[in-house]
């Protein structure tokens, strides 16, 4: 009996070794930090870059993965992400630099004939082989509003000219269902004049056969597979989820609407820079590329002269960080494109993954098999639980470690914070886009009537009582910023009680963020915390949905905050952002509805009412700015310690966001001096303080700002321009007096 009492576990002895084995090469290696060796010192050859960023345990894990998955094949792969507003013709330019061709049989008047086709933006050229050559044939413009589009059975495809068009039919014959498919997308695309749905992905595979620079850097009979994201701008904040280091960025702008988009270039890459933060300290390997691209050239409206607008961008570049190659195109005539496709690739020619090409295990090869298989279902399958098929005989943590790979490549979108959205993956992120997710409002929620007339924010409760998959909607819904749950009642000494210092910090980053102690729920918990939602909270759960806020200030705001104060002191601090947090407003609503004042929210600011203290918040720009009225000091700083701590949490979830905090100059309104260099000039002695306003180099008192800030209780003397314009006053009145005087008093002497 005894002898055998380990045969039963003798199965899992492999397991339990290699469990010891990985623990004995973590703490060796744990040693060796590799978060801050950059690539010039010393890089693993085989990690990729997505993976050496996210430190020791990262590296250790993919190594191993690498050792029990090895992979013969190796990889060649990049990503093109299109940027721009609505308009500014994203879809337009991935067809034109990415045309598709291929054979088919098209009708003329009598009989079937086979041509070879090509589908480059509106053009369809048509060749036909002369002597073992292709000549172009025929060449069509498939304007807007002048055909329409019929399905021919089984797999022909027929473009019907309109009425008042006198256009030549074209019909065409595809060998199989896939080619039928594929083209009738691009035809679709190309006659609804290239909407899109604000975020779409597209593959394509280029033979290194086709581009010379390609065939030199990587080799004869390769293939370069292109993960293509069309990207709308209000969408950034999911896309940000799967960005990834490596990849060629193509920023548009319309040339017709002139300096307007040329000033949201600087918006644009400052967002950028951002996100790619990691990448900018590597001197010796390229991971990125960045191009700004000026669309619709050939319009009436636009200057054919393109010197000045390039040297204008180039210099917002520099002052971003970021170098940019700059290109002009016309989409629809195809003017120029061949240079900036051309452009495009002489640039990934340099990029240093795609030199000797990368090895990938080979389990997250299969994974990736296994989504691709996912998407092209009919129908295809946006969301799935990880622990179904076709991932059901996948270890978890190897399936896991995959998932977050394939993320950050664009393959998928998988992410394990807040714990409930660890168990799902994200197939097609294109369920998160608002337009959809209003087809399937009601398959959640079920809208219940509200005492409260207002239209600012609707109150709505679950309709599904399964817990679990309440719990990942409602994680889902907020993780996105489609919604947030209303917490349940909270005050501000509950959050400010966490801070241990009076005074706010200027710089501020996600690894030194404030943490809340174990057991008590953070400002923003339902969004970067964790731990799971509480199972007594989820069936009554209200939430403040950000589509439904109002764009404007209510109507009777004026008469909530008045111009007029009655002698009560007002504060104000500026937190400016590299890139404002999206949904900033709904966040913080959600999180102090309880205090919202006279229901006065609008989709850029709230009034909030604490104790004695009203409290404006507001969006401008990348500022977020906090006013408060009142004449309490304590509750002053209270609710500034508690803004901090609820922005700290936020931006604790975003890798590369940061704020300054700063305080407006009493001399000039649009000028700002850093908290920081206030602080250090009020240390000062008088005779060596230099604080003075930027714009107008006029003198500012440190202690008048701090005051004005909330952030010091006793009130300076106010060394401003209207105190200095009346000492001024004063003693020339008194010089004038005495001169008048002694002038009166000298000329009667002398009579």
């Amino acid at each position: 009996m005894f002898f055998s009492f380990p045969f039963p576990f003798l199965p899992f002895l492999p397991f339990l070794f290699e469990i010891q084995y990985q623990k004995k090469i973590k703490k060796k290696l744990k040693n060796y930090r590799f978060d801050n060796i950059l690539f010039d010192e010393y890089r693993f050859p085989l990690v990729p870059p997505e993976i050496f960023f996210q430190g020791s345990d990262a590296i250790i894990n993919y190594l191993i993965d690498l050792l029990r998955f090895p992979s013969s094949s190796k990889q060649y792969r990049t990503k093109l992400t299109v940027l721009g507003s609505q308009g500014s013709g994203k879809s337009a330019m991935i067809q034109c630099l990415f045309p598709i061709s291929d054979w088919f049989q098209s009708k003329g008047d009598i009989l079937k004939t086979t041509y070879y086709f090509v589908l480059q933006g509106r053009s369809l050229k048509k060749f036909k082989r002369k002597e073992e050559e292709l000549t172009l044939h025929k060449s069509l413009y498939l304007g807007e509003d002048y055909y329409e589009l019929e399905i021919i059975k089984p797999y022909g495809i027929l473009l019907r000219p309109l009425a008042h068009q006198p256009l030549p039919k074209i019909e065409l014959y595809c060998k199989d269902e896939a080619q039928h498919a594929k083209w009738v997308k691009a035809f679709q695309r190309v006659l609804d004049n290239f909407s899109g749905d604000g975020l779409r992905n597209y593959q394509y595979s280029i033979e290194t056969s086709e581009e010379g620079v390609l065939e030199e850097m990587m080799g004869p009979n390769k293939t370069l597979k292109v993960n293509v994201w069309d990207v709308r701008e209000d969408y950034q904040h999911i896309y940000s989820y799967f960005e990834p280091l490596r990849a060629v960025y193509l920023i548009l702008y319309d040339l017709r609407k002139g300096e307007q988009e040329i000033d949201r270039l600087s918006y644009w890459l400052t967002n950028l820079k951002s996100r790619l933060f990691h990448a900018q300290n590597l001197q010796e390997d390229q991971l990125f590329s960045v191009f700004v691209v000026g669309t619709h050239l050939g319009f009436p409206n636009v200057e054919p002269e393109w010197k000045g607008r390039k040297e204008q961008i180039e210099k917002i570049g520099e002052t971003c960080g970021l170098k940019l190659h700059y290109h002009e195109v016309d989409c629809d005539q195809l003017k120029n494109i061949s240079e900036l496709r051309s452009g495009i690739f002489n640039m990934l020619a340099n990029h240093s993954y795609l030199r000797e090409g990368e090895i990938f295990p080979e389990q997250y090869l299969k994974i990736e098999e296994h989504i691709h298989s996912l998407k092209n279902r009919d129908p295809p399958v946006s969301i799935i639980q990880i622990r179904d098929d076709p991932f059901r005989s996948i270890p978890k943590f190897i399936l896991q470690r995959a998932l977050k790979f394939l993320t950050s490549l664009g393959e998928c979108l998988y992410v394990d914070r807040p714990i409930e959205l660890s168990s799902i993956l994200i197939i097609d992120p294109k369920v998160l886009l608002k337009e959809y997710f209003k087809e399937h409002f009601d398959t959640f929620f079920n809208p219940t009537t509200t005492a409260n007339p207002q239209r600012t924010f609707t109150e709505r409760n679950w309709s599904i009582h399964n817990y679990d998959t309440t719990a990942q909607m409602q994680a889902l819904m907020e993780t996105f910023g489609l919604s947030f749950r209303l917490q349940p009642h909270q005050t501000l000494e509950k959050f400010s009680s966490f801070s241990t210092s009076d005074s706010l910090s200027d710089d501020n980053n996600s690894s030194n963020s404030w943490r809340p102690p174990s057991g008590i729920d953070s400002p923003s918990s339902s969004y970067v915390s964790s731990s799971p939602l509480k199972k007594n909270l989820h069936l009554n759960d209200k939430l403040i949905l950000p589509g439904l806020i109002e764009k404007e200030k209510p109507p009777n705001f004026n008469e909530v905050w008045k111009e007029d104060r009655n002698g009560e002191r007002e504060s104000e601090i500026i937190f400016e952002f590299n890139k404002l947090p999206s949904n900033l407003i709904p966040r913080l609503t959600a999180h102090f509805h309880e205090f919202l004042y006279k229901d006065q929210i609008w989709s850029h600011g709230l009034i909030v009412k604490y104790k004695s203290m009203l409290v404006q918040y507001r969006e401008e720009g990348r500022q977020f700015i906090a006013v408060l009225r009142g004449n309490d000091s304590s509750q002053i700083k209270e609710i500034l310690r508690t803004t901090q701590i609820f922005l700290d949490e936020i931006i604790s979830g975003h890798a590369g966001m940061k704020y300054f905090q700063l305080l407006r100059s009493p001399h000039f309104p649009n000028a700002f001096i850093p908290l920081s260099e206030c602080q250090l000039d009020a240390e000062k002695p008088l005779n060596q303080r230099t604080l003075c306003c930027p714009e107008m180099n006029l003198p500012i008192q440190a202690e008048y700002l701090l005051w004005k800030a909330g952030l010091q209780d006793q009130v300076p003397f106010e060394f401003n321009l209207s105190n200095t314009f009346f000492c001024f006053c004063f003693f020339f009145f008194i010089f004038c007096f005495f001169f008048c005087f002694f002038f009166c008093f000298f000329f009667c002497s002398l009579y």
